[in-house]
């Protein structure tokens, strides 16, 4: 019996291959099967045991159980290990080994139990200390022979590098034993070192996605590991393990072992086969739990807005709509896909896929896309209370797995619902896309076209009293909403409104302020008419209406108001202000009420200006259902807007005559005409000079008057006939004759317009270049511009060009717009916006301007070479260099003014290998170019305009010269009122094929879009040339 004693008290020392001093520990069969390389992988709960800065790592519960009975000789090894994360980077750890050994005479027992604390200081680096308790106890026939015990402190520390290549890499390091760790025996008081100090290191790498290699080295031995994981649910393992130095008596101190794990979602099972160089081989069998095994969790989502308002999808689409917070314990980066299910929002789930960085949290924001078809069903009108979920889908290992989380409910309110916390939202409910709204105010401008251009001329006060008197005839009436008055809730965030969308109004004909508001405003803006909401927000009176912008300019305010108090003076700009709860009474009721209003409540800081344009670059309006509204009779429409007529005659009258003109003399009625000429008031203007010339028939000035009236109403001979008689009366003024120029210019007489040109400039110098192109500067569509509007245009670029050169962009584009609102074929106007645009970096909008300014003015070097450095800030070197040499062939002076563009060196010996327009499209390309075409005419058949537009792009970047894409991008840029991009675009296609009557037909359409009658026509012309299939598809256009 005392031999067996000293045998068994020797064998925890001995089982060490190396038979050093320190004896050899068992913890799990993993750890055995990878031959003790422990340190550095540290990756499950036995981690607690080896190196305690593991368990921060970890970031999940797990529990372990292993036994073995080792080397055959009865000595049981058990071992039990918890792990349990108390936050993000930091966990503790518990474990309990026992080994023993026991039959009827002796029991002898070695238990370890470790406290271990883990903390990531940094998502690469973990540390780690732990404290152990070692108790060891012999007894012999129920006599206690030993009972000792003691404590000791082990720090550890393990490194993840996160930047490649090292990031496949690990390395810990622990200090076991610090200073060796004692027991006393409580029978002698004899207190011993049982467990001396080592140090331990170990790297580990991750050869590929399934292999992990592993070594450690300590004071005693080298250890050699290996992991393949085949499939998800096997893993195989083996491990070496040698003692650096030989065992006395002894001739090998190599030992090897083999194992495998099964795994099965959380549960584990992992067995060992651990041959000893000495004694007979020991089988090991682990069992491990884990709880949240999955290394991605939600810690947390939300849903930005609250409550959730359906009429705003579209304004939840252009930010984040959800937040999720993803937690990632592994030690490797991890591809996650979140999806977020909004019931009644979304018919399908929404993905988004992101990288999460490994032992991170991180914050996602999630940007939703919602059905186009959101607001057109019936159940779009309901409120919901929903509970929206977020799900988190990855590979872990070789297997799928996922997480859930479903969120607090939240309220989706129905279409139409509405707080007023922010005014601007009502800018969701302004449409003028609605094909309601444009076949309405459209199609009424269009019958009263030649009436408004009489009475109105540019500006846009005849649009708005007939839109306004028109929504007044159809029977549309101001009703206070009697359950959610805006007067009493514009300032309750927590009330609900109810807004009405256009369709709906014009449909239902009853409505609160708020929905007369956004029909009048989707009406004017339809009609490219900015405008602006006005919010009073006075606590005695809630009121939501509106204003518009007038057109006309604020140094011609004089001729169109009798006071400063009919308008508003807002942004360099004359705006109307327009009471719409008046829909029935007259334009001019309205106006003179919103103006009143207006004045009121500024004066006591009580109206708050909201540009339409401006609130719907954040609330854009959704897609809403179209109806069929018949346009009220000209009979009814007249009720009310020949009373607005009658009202701006009289205005008119009053505005010529309130400078103490008399109409008793001939410089009166003069006086009074040329009012009138101003205000484009044609026939008034053509009676007060008829009656000055009869007043006084030497009156040359009244006579040249007269003759630029019948000038303006194209009755050219009649001009004439009175320019000249100005010139008998008068023969040295230089201005009659340039009046006789332009008429003859107007007829086609080129020679005699010359002539009559040379003879003013003869008169008087300074009206050389007035008139330059009758010496042919100019192409036949420019020649196509009245020149009256032509100098104008000349002046108003003038002031473009000099705001420009001040770098007050908004004042120079407003004059420039101006100026090619009069001649649309102004080459210096579109030049300098082009300019302003290159400036802003709208790179493509200034080609536009400048290719239009070359085809007005070809031999312009200048619109050449600001293409050439256009092109160069889009990065297309041909281009560019295409565009430099044309300008340097046409003026020599631009030689080495551009050579940034060519790196330095001579235009002239640049040579282009290629241009986009020659690089040509390969067939496989050009087969997903076709296809991305398909797609895109399919999506522009359903309306789907920006889907189109993102398909037709693509077309053209797999094959630039896919001349259907170009047509059908410009087609979606019509629609969506681009018209600047759409020119581009049908230029393009027309310059690859000049005979498809199709794109001519287009361009025609896009022209009388934009007002420009006679470019409309040119290309119709040249669409029936080229195809006389198109003869009679617009005929509106033919004269």
């Amino acid at each position: 019996m005392r031999l067996l004693l000293t045998i068994l008290l020797l064998i925890p020392w001995a089982v060490s291959p190396a038979h050093a001093d320190r004896p050899s520990m068992a913890t799990t069969a993993r750890t055995i099967a990878l031959g003790g390389t422990v340190t550095a992988l540290s990756n499950d709960a036995s981690t607690t045991f080896w190196n305690p800065s593991g368990v921060a790592t970890l970031q999940r519960q797990e529990l372990v159980f292993s036994y073995a009975d080792r080397f055959g000789l009865g000595l049981s090894n058990s071992y039990t290990s918890y792990v349990f994360p108390l936050f993000e980077r930091h966990a503790v750890g518990v474990d309990w080994l026992r080994e023993s050994f026991g039959d009827n005479e002796l029991e002898d027992a070695l238990n370890i139990i470790n406290l271990s604390y883990g903390m990531q200081l940094h998502r690469a680096l973990s540390l780690g200390v732990g404290s152990k308790a070692v108790f060891q106890s012999i007894d012999l026939d129920e006599v206690s022979l030993r009972s000792a015990s003691g404590f000791g402190f082990d720090l550890g520390l393990v490194l993840t590098p996160k930047t490649s290549p090292f990031d496949r890499l690990r390395v810990g390091l622990t200090v076991q034993d610090i200073g060796g760790t004692k027991v006393r025996d409580s029978n002698t008081q004899f207190e011993e070192e049982i467990l001396e100090q080592n140090i331990r290191g170990g790297i580990a790498i991750q050869a590929t996605r399934d292999i992990t290699i592993a070594a450690d080295v300590d004071q005693n031995a080298i250890h050699f590991g290996a992991e393949y994981q085949p499939i998800a649910s096997l893993i195989v393992r083996g491990g070496l393990n040698k003692a650096l130095s030989e065992p006395s008596g002894g001739d090998n101190s190599l030992a090897f072992a083999l194992g495998f794990g099964l795994k099965y979602n959380s549960i584990q099972l992992d067995y060992a086969f651990e041959n000893h160089p000495v004694l007979p081989a020991t089988h090991h069998i682990t069992a491990a739990l884990s709880y949240n095994a999955s290394v991605i969790s939600i810690k947390d989502a939300i849903i930005r807005p609250a409550p959730i308002f359906k009429s705003l999808y579209r304004t939840y689409e252009a930010s984040e709509f959800a937040d999720v917070v993803l937690r990632n314990s592994s030690a490797d980066p991890m591809d996650v896909t979140v999806t977020i299910e909004v019931p009644t929002l979304t018919d399908a789930p929404h993905e988004e896929s992101f990288t999460v960085p490994a032992q991170t949290t991180e914050r996602y924001g999630l940007k939703l896309t919602f059905p186009q078809d959101l607001l057109s069903t019936q159940p779009s009108y309901y409120d919901n209370l929903v509970q929206p979920t977020v799900k988190v889908t990855y590979q872990q290992g070789r297997r799928a797995k996922t997480s859930s989380k479903t969120l607090n409910s939240v309220y989706v309110l129905g279409k139409g619902k509405l707080s007023w916390s922010n005014p601007r939202r009502i800018a969701a409910f302004i449409t003028p896309e609605s094909r309601t709204v444009d076949s309405f105010a459209r199609g009424l401008v269009a019958q009263y076209a030649d009436q408004l251009r009489d009475k109105f001329g540019n500006n846009n006060m005849g649009k708005a009293a007939l839109i306004f008197d028109a929504i007044g005839a159809h029977g549309l009436r101001y009703q206070q909403d009697q359950t959610t008055p805006y007067l009493e809730i514009f300032e309750d965030d927590s009330v609900f409104d109810t807004v009405k969308y256009p369709y709906e109004y014009l449909d239902a004909k009853i409505g609160d302020c708020d929905d007369c508001t956004a029909l009048f405003c989707s009406m004017l803006e339809n009609l490219n008419i900015p405008t602006a909401i006005l919010d009073v927000n006075d606590p005695e009176y809630g009121h939501i209406y509106m204003m518009f912008d007038s057109g006309i300019s604020v140094q011609n305010a004089g001729d169109f108001f009798l006071n400063e108090k009919e308008y508003v003076l807002w942004d360099n700009r004359i705006w109307i202000p327009v009471e719409t709860t008046l829909f029935g009474s007259s334009f001019s009721d309205a106006w003179r009420n919103g103006a009143k209003e207006y004045y009121i409540r500024k004066e006591r800081g009580y109206i708050n200006e909201i540009l339409v344009s401006d609130a719907q670059g954040t609330f854009r309006p959704g897609v809403v259902p179209d109806i069929e509204i018949e346009v009220p009779s000209a009979d009814k429409i007249a009720e009310l807007f020949d009373r607005d007529l009658s009202f701006f005659d009289n205005r008119l009258d009053r505005i010529a005559l309130s400078s103490g003109v008399s109409l008793d003399s001939a410089e009166g009625l003069y006086d009074a005409g040329a009012a009138y000429l101003r205000l484009a008031q044609l026939d008034r203007a053509e009676t007060s000079f008829t009656d000055a010339i009869k007043m006084d028939p030497e009156m040359a000035d009244a006579y040249n008057a007269l003759g630029v009236v019948m000038t303006r109403q194209r009755q050219y001979d009649q001009a004439l006939e009175l320019f000249n008689k100005a010139l008998e009366l008068n023969p040295n003024d230089a201005g009659f004759r340039i009046n006789v120029a332009l008429a003859y210019h107007l007829q086609g007489r080129s020679e005699d317009a010359e002539q009559a040109y040379q003879l003013a400039i003869d008169t008087n110098s300074d009206f050389a270049g007035a008139l330059s192109f009758l010496s042919g500067g100019g192409t036949a569509g420019a020649q196509k511009t009245d020149p009256l509007n032509r100098i104008a245009s000349e002046k108003s670029y003038e002031d473009g060009a000099a705001f420009l050169r001040l770098n007050r962009l908004d004042r120079a584009t407003e004059a420039l717009d101006r100026a090619l609102s009069l001649n649309p074929n102004n080459a210096e106007a579109l030049n300098a916006k082009g300019v302003i645009a290159t400036r802003e970096r709208q790179y493509d909008e200034a080609l536009a301007l400048y290719q239009r300014a070359v085809n007005v003015t070809p031999g312009n070097a200048g619109f050449h070479a600001n293409l050439a450095i256009t092109y160069h800030l889009q990065g297309k070197k041909d281009q560019a260099i295409q565009a430099y040499r044309k300008a340097v062939d046409l003026d020599d002076n631009f030689d080495g003014q551009l050579d940034f563009i060519t790196g330095g060196q001579p235009i002239q010996s640049i040579e282009i290998a290629s241009t986009p327009s020659s690089k040509t499209a390969g067939p496989l390309q050009k087969i997903a170019a076709e296809k991305a075409y398909d797609d895109g005419a399919a999506f522009l058949r359903l309306g789907r305009l920006d889907r189109a537009s993102e398909q037709f792009d693509r077309a053209l970047s797999l094959n630039p010269n896919n001349v259907d894409a170009m047509n059908g991008k410009g087609v979606a840029a019509t629609r969506l009122r681009k018209y600047n991009e759409a020119v581009e675009m049908f230029n393009r296609a027309i310059a690859q094929d000049p005979d498809n009557g199709g794109f001519l037909i287009n361009l025609a359409i896009l022209r009388y879009l934009q007002g420009d009658g006679d470019g409309a026509r040119e290309a119709y012309e040249k669409a029936v040339i080229a195809d006389p299939g198109m003869e009679g598809q617009l005929e509106f256009l033919e004269k």
